[in-house]
């Protein structure tokens, strides 16, 4: 999915996944109930002209290929879905450039997945479908520089607005999940600080998410796992910003947490602040053990039986901590 920063707003003209689960019923395509009558709302659609480059001889003379610039046109397509089939998600505070300096971003669902009314960083709302139309068809269109085949173009175009819909004439972009995040700065001490953001969800295609992240409905946990850190880090000029970061207004209709892996949240010791090894290595063995699936067993081949862990129910950190034992063991001669 293109990032949400690249979508268009409505400042300036420029270019504009994850399944989750929400608490609705869903319909057909685009049908929606009008005054209790099923009813279908035509996509808004526009044709544009596109500019393209074949491949062809420039006569019979010729016996090398050069690039021929076409011209055409092409149906640029956005979805245009109905209020009552679009349930309210999540809403959200941002800054923005305003005179107060504050914004609110809106979340719908549509088919499992969200869709925003505004740019997550700056609170900015979408351009009107037409005009991202517009500039996505000057994006997509070949040059001399870049020349692209017809296919190629069209198909450029498509892509942009197929991550967008139309609902009672405002653009919606298709988003991540709004998760809060925890961050530290600097040593500690003041020197730096700790925050608690509201952010994207983040990638979790190949592990769990780092233990910093807390999905939507999990405010009060997020902002006391944020003064834990500043508290142990000494950054006590943190705590009365944590103690009021603004809140992800969760309506219900969609499921935190449903489109990204959260941490599995277990106590450790990391190997080298282990005094007791022996201890601190089992206790982070039955943490990994305790989450559903990050242990499998396989048959070996030779009769017997091979446990493996599933690095990708886990954090990166998890992981980090089982190999430092390892390592900690071969350098100090331990047996586990």
């Amino acid at each position: 999915m293109t990032a949400m920063s690249d979508y268009t707003r409505k400042s300036h003209t420029g270019e504009a996944g994850n399944k989750g689960e929400f608490g609705t019923h869903t319909r057909s395509e685009a049908e929606v109930t009008l005054g209790g009558h099923p009813a279908i709302l035509p996509p808004v659609t526009r044709n544009v002209e596109v500019t393209w480059y074949d491949m062809e001889l420039p006569s019979s003379r010729h016996r090398k290929l050069v690039p021929v610039e076409k011209h055409g046109t092409h149906t640029a397509s956005v979805r245009q879905v109905a209020a009552a089939d679009a349930p309210e998600a999540f809403s959200r505070p941002v800054r923005t450039h305003t005179d107060d300096g504050t914004g609110i971003v809106n979340y719908r669902v549509i088919d499992g997945e969200l869709y925003a009314d505004a740019d997550g960083h700056r609170g900015e709302p979408w351009a009107s479908a037409d005009d991202l139309i517009t500039e996505w068809t000057r994006r997509a269109n070949g040059d001399q520089w870049d020349q692209k085949s017809e296919q190629d173009v069209k198909d450029g175009i498509d892509r942009h607005t197929a991550d967008i819909v139309v609902i009672d004439g405002v653009t919606w972009a298709k988003t991540a999940e709004p998760v809060y995040s925890i961050s530290t700065f600097g040593f500690g001490g003041n020197h730096g600080g700790t925050g608690l953001f509201i952010q994207k969800a983040p990638d979790t295609e190949e592990g769990a998410a780092a233990s910093s992240y807390f999905p939507a409905n999990q405010y009060d946990e997020a902002v006391q796992h944020a003064i834990d850190i500043a508290t142990s880090r000494g950054d006590t000029e943190s705590l009365e910003s944590l103690r009021n970061v603004p809140r992800i207004d969760v309506t219900g209709a969609f499921t935190p947490g449903s489109t990204w892996r959260q941490a599995p949240r277990f106590e450790y010791t990391p190997a080298y602040r282990s005094e007791d090894f022996h201890a601190g290595f089992t206790q982070l063995r039955a943490g990994i053990e305790s989450v559903p699936g990050a242990v499998i067993t396989e048959d070996d081949g030779a009769g017997g039986t091979t446990r493996r862990v599933n690095w990708s129910l886990l954090t990166d950190g998890h992981k980090s901590a089982y190999k430092s034992y390892l390592e900690r063991a071969a350098e100090e001669g331990i047996l586990l």
